[in-house]
């Protein structure tokens, strides 16, 4: 279920199995940036990024 968000450039962050919230942050690049700064092992697919922590499978 996804709510309206004011831009049409957003993220959809997953997080866990089946857990996702779509952001829409006003410098998209650097947020990414901070995003990699606090977590390495977040994967970007298109504009979706996921976390992982080190005990998924």
């Amino acid at each position: 279920m996804s709510s309206p968000v004011t831009s049409l450039d957003r993220i959809e962050i997953t997080y866990g199995k089946f857990d996702s919230f779509i952001i829409s942050p006003k410098q998209i690049k650097e947020f990414i940036d901070n995003l990699i700064i606090l977590n390495p092992n977040i994967k970007f697919k298109n504009k979706k990024i996921e976390f992982l922590s080190y005990t998924d499978d």
